[in-house]
């Protein structure tokens, strides 16, 4: 039986990552609260682990759905002065910095929301009860492996209670070609590694919760996809521009390559059999980075949302 016909009560909830398509997550949230669900723990990566980390500091649904009203998105794509540049501008911050936007503002943003509620450092939530119930995912292109946060903040010699949150989040949302990846030192050694969008190893990381002990707290799912399970990957992926210049070319040959792979992970995860604890929340069409969307093209996401744990139930019922 699918966990979305479970009695009211907590859960451990999985956000797929999407960019700004996570507005649709917030939405589900929000009913999911309405019938009586508790989030006891919640992972995510990318847009879902910001989703995830905000959830988890104290910021409710309808908080979130106000901070998302009001929220100038297309401002947390932030330029570095040769971006501008005709021609060359784009092309040139890959080649310098592997990456269009710095990324700087989306970090600030989320450092400002954060103490907002007291919150700075994994080990601040210790004391509002939630020290175990958030997961980061985050891609290390330099050890190509996936990393997981607070936890494996170890891993580059980092107390796990010393990692600044926003830090985490911006690793996981550094979706790739777009922001620039996070250069993060080894305190010990001082190796550096590139840490990137985890969506690039595990966009919907069903399986974190999987070896945990808690057979009898359901894990649910929050995919955002306008696919089914039997479509093909390809036609989910948009068909990349015609660059005029070989230097545009690979930056969307780059882009399409990551997305493939973002995609392609979990879609064979999935294939397993786990679409029974899974709720699929259209994204209308949106793009991953459309960060200019009107007011009602915001609504109807977050209403997708919605829709989509309302339908989950009713056909379960």
């Amino acid at each position: 039986m699918p966990v979305f016909a479970q009695t009211p009560g907590p859960v451990d909830v999985v956000l797929q990552g999407g960019g700004i398509k996570a507005i649709g997550l917030v939405g589900a949230l929000a009913e999911l609260d309405d019938r009586g669900f508790t989030v006891r723990r919640i992972a995510g990566a990318s847009g879902g682990a910001i989703v995830a980390g905000l959830a988890t500091v104290g910021y409710s649904p309808a908080d979130l759905r106000t901070v998302i009203e009001n929220e100038d998105f297309p401002a947390l794509l932030d330029l570095r002065w040769y971006s501008t540049l005709p021609l060359i501008g784009k092309p040139l911050a890959v080649l310098l910095r592997m990456g269009l936007h710095p990324g700087d503002r989306v970090r600030q943003r989320l450092v400002d929301l954060l103490s907002e509620k007291g919150i700075r450092k994994f080990g601040d939530l210790h004391r509002t009860g939630g020290a175990e119930s958030l997961q980061i995912v985050v891609s290390d292109v330099t050890g190509r492996r996936l990393l997981l946060f607070p936890r494996d903040a170890a891993l580059f010699g980092i107390d796990p209670d010393e990692m600044e949150i926003a830090l985490a989040l911006r690793m996981s949302s550094s979706i790739p070609v777009v922001y620039e990846p996070v250069q993060l030192k080894h305190v010990d050694d001082g190796t550096e590694h590139l840490l990137v969008d985890g969506g690039m190893l595990s966009n919907f990381p069903l399986w974190v919760f999987d070896r945990q002990d808690d057979s009898d707290v359901p894990v649910l799912g929050l995919r955002l996809a306008d696919d089914q399970p039997g479509d093909s990957i390809a036609d989910q992926l948009p068909v990349p521009a015609l660059a005029r210049t070989r230097l545009g070319q690979l930056i969307d040959y780059v882009e399409s390559l990551a997305r493939t792979m973002m995609e392609a992970h979990d879609r064979r995860y999935l294939d397993a059999g786990d679409y029974g604890r899974t709720i699929r929340i259209p994204t209308l069409g949106v793009g991953t980075t459309e960060f200019d969307l009107p007011p009602e093209r915001i609504e109807a996401l977050y209403q997708s949302g919605r829709n989509a744990v309302r339908e989950a139930f009713d056909e379960s019922g």
